[in-house]
């Protein structure tokens, strides 16, 4: 049981370097800025007018995101 609780929530945050808590707020933080991004691309779809760079910001935001762990791991 102790194996499978650690498989599940704490391996993966361990072999990025990461606690669990920290691993888990940039995780959130990146599902934030691509629903968000998402969100905006799709109204974008329909109404060309609105959100014309804010969806690609935001999920240019969430890159950063995940390139910053990646620089900070290196």
């Amino acid at each position: 049981m102790d194996r499978l609780v650690d498989d599940l929530f704490f391996k993966h945050p361990r072999e990025v370097n990461e606690s669990y808590l920290q691993h888990g707020m940039g995780a959130l933080q990146m599902a934030f800025w691509s629903g968000v991004g998402s969100l905006a691309l799709t109204i974008h779809a329909i109404i060309p007018g609105l959100f014309k760079d804010f969806g690609s910001e935001s999920l240019e935001k969430a890159l950063k995101i995940k390139a910053d762990k990646i620089a900070k791991k290196n």
